[in-house]
């Protein structure tokens, strides 16, 4: 596994390789910082061919927005301000710059720093991108800029934020970062890679076994797109990609088949090159309760279904199907179940049909077979059909009977 970091400091860079190596995982650092970190991190990413990347903060929240893997933030501790704070000779007004997205966590902490230090510490939000024009030294938000002047000395994780307010005459301390800090980080990464290849492998999986059948699948999260197999793009004349993350109403303006699919409430029947196709539409929670739900649709070739059903009819019509299960097999200690077997003998003797109800796990089973057994028809084949699996237009010939080559 490739661990990358990218770090305002070699040092801080080095010192990540070596828990690497105490700890049995590959990390490689390339110094970058908040004007040029996408491209460092890129830079990282082609050489080193690295999972996950750790960086400090504005940097972090910047590589978030650009790249497609994993990015762990490396904090910076309230041990790490502190022995910034006390570098700064006493009585001085010190400046720290954030992003606001951390506001809240480094409020607190700065107030609490205050009161131990003595120090007069002014928060300065970077709001949006924060650039800088290094060659005019001209530090390009203007409100943050006044805010700095009115302070002495500045605490920083950035060389170039440092190196800017130093030619200007501020006293400048730079933030590092406990050993543990850094070792959590990389850990997170490992943990946030192993997770991502998890959730790589299963997905990879699922679109095998979608694909694995002749049946349409297309999986919606709210409006749009978020899986479907290889046959649902075969019937839709599409490539996935032009399929994939794009909403419902985008789809049916572009497929008269996609129009149909996504149009069918719960079931229905629709026909797309003289040939029919049933199609389900279901609602699935991601989690117990309230998860996040999902609509899934399939898409099943009914001539498919036909050919299927009848070839298995005539298999079982060859071989018969045994039923093993007799009223003499059913072992009951109550007078419900013993009134329930003697009706059931009783209606064995008639030639009509027999509906039975009950609960899953109750014995419908060994009731339908021991009916078959007393029956007239105890001779001729059991044949069990799993209604379930069956569209309605099939029921009908299962239940009813069919002609043959129909």
């Amino acid at each position: 596994m490739n661990i990358g970091m990218v770090v305002p400091y070699e040092d801080m860079g080095e010192f990540g390789v070596r828990i690497g190596q105490e700890n049995g995982i590959h990390v490689s650092y390339i110094v970058g910082e908040s004007s040029n970190g996408v491209a460092r991190a890129r830079e990282l990413i082609a050489r080193d061919h690295v999972e996950a990347i750790v960086a400090r903060n504005p940097v972090h929240h910047f590589l978030r927005r650009e790249l497609d893997i994993p990015v762990i933030s490396l904090d910076i501790s309230s041990m790490d301000l502190l022995r910034a704070i006390r570098k700064i000779d006493p009585g001085k007004r010190v400046g720290f710059f954030h992003v606001d997205e951390d506001s809240e966590m480094y409020a607190t902490v700065l107030q609490e720093l205050q009161e131990i230090t003595g120090h007069q510490i002014e928060i300065i939000r970077i709001f949006g991108d924060f650039k800088y024009d290094l060659e005019s030294r001209n530090y390009l938000g203007r409100k943050e800029y006044m805010q700095i002047r009115r302070c002495d000395a500045l605490i920083t994780s950035t060389p170039t934020t440092g190196k800017f307010y130093e030619s200007v005459g501020k006293q400048v301390e730079y933030i590092g970062a406990e050993p543990y800090q850094i070792y959590c980080a990389i850990m997170n990464a490992v943990d946030s890679v192993n997770v991502r290849n998890r959730e790589i492998q299963n997905t990879r999986l699922t679109e095998l076994a979608l694909n694995s059948t002749s049946d349409g699948f297309i999986v919606l999260n709210g409006d749009r797109v978020i899986m479907l197999n290889d046959n649902l793009c075969r019937l839709a004349g599409m490539d996935k990609e032009t399929i994939l993350h794009k909403s419902s109403q985008e789809l049916m303006g572009r497929s008269v088949f996609l129009r149909q699919v996504l149009q069918t409430a719960r079931k229905s029947i629709v026909c797309h090159q003289n040939v029919q196709y049933s199609v389900f539409r279901r609602t699935v929670s991601m989690e117990k309760g309230e998860g996040e739900k999902l609509e899934l649709i399939s898409i099943i070739n009914v001539p498919n279904i036909q050919r299927t059903e009848t070839s298995i009819r005539k298999a079982l019509d060859k071989r018969g199907f045994d039923a093993k299960w007799h009223f003499e097999d059913i072992v009951s200690h109550g007078s419900a179940i013993e009134e329930a077997i003697r009706k059931a003998r009783q209606y064995a003797k008639a030639e009509s049909n027999v509906l039975i109800l009950g609960e899953s796990g109750t014995g419908k089973e060994m009731f339908a077979q021991s009916i078959h057994n007393a029956s007239s028809f105890a001779k001729g084949p059991f044949v069990a059909i799993n209604c379930a699996a069956l569209p309605e237009s099939l029921l009908e010939s299962e239940l009813f009977g069919y002609e043959g080559g129909a």
